[in-house]
């Protein structure tokens, strides 16, 4: 998925108005799944963590609609939405590192970091949530699930591209 998503030129406006679009397709179902499964129950500072609403204004700034959403299956249970939680606050990190590669006169609210105490509040919730086998192999199910549907959103950036490019 890493070396997927870093096919797009975070340097230039198109290549990094790809990326944001392949993250949208992937990342607001992720976010809204999420929700309607429940998260806020299992990380009371889910209000914090959202990120939506970044990443569809950095959209909006560049001109760009937001694309149709990938298909994400539903997810529920604490250890589930666990994992999904997990995939996006891991984003946030590598958004992190890749805001660098992006010019500044470009939209980097997606990117920036919002909420600092996110991954450390994370990773305390997986350890006291996560404390059996069962419940944590569901994690990493939920985890795989959704990287997936990354995967396949980032494909279809590079698919689009060479075609774009033919």
């Amino acid at each position: 998925m890493d070396a997927l998503f870093s096919a797009a030129d975070l340097s230039s406006r198109e290549g990094y108005g790809q990326f944001l679009v392949a993250q949208a397709a992937a990342f607001l179902p992720a976010e809204a799944g999420l929700e309607a499964g429940g998260v806020h129950d299992v990380l009371p500072d889910w209000a914090r963590r959202r990120r939506s609403q970044f990443l569809v204004q950095d959209l909006s700034d560049l001109g760009l609609a937001v694309p149709d959403a990938a298909a994400a299956p539903a997810v529920s249970g604490g250890p589930a939405l666990l994992g999904w939680a997990y995939v996006l606050e891991g984003s946030r990190l590598g958004g992190n590192m890749l805001r660098r590669a992006v010019p500044a006169d470009m939209p980097t609210a997606f990117l920036s970091d919002s909420y600092p105490e996110a991954w450390p509040t994370m990773v305390a919730a997986l350890d006291q949530q996560l404390t059996e086998p069962v419940a944590i192999g569901q994690a990493i199910e939920a985890a795989r699930t959704l990287f997936a549907v990354f995967e396949q959103s980032a494909q279809a950036m590079v698919d689009k591209r060479i075609t774009d490019v033919a």
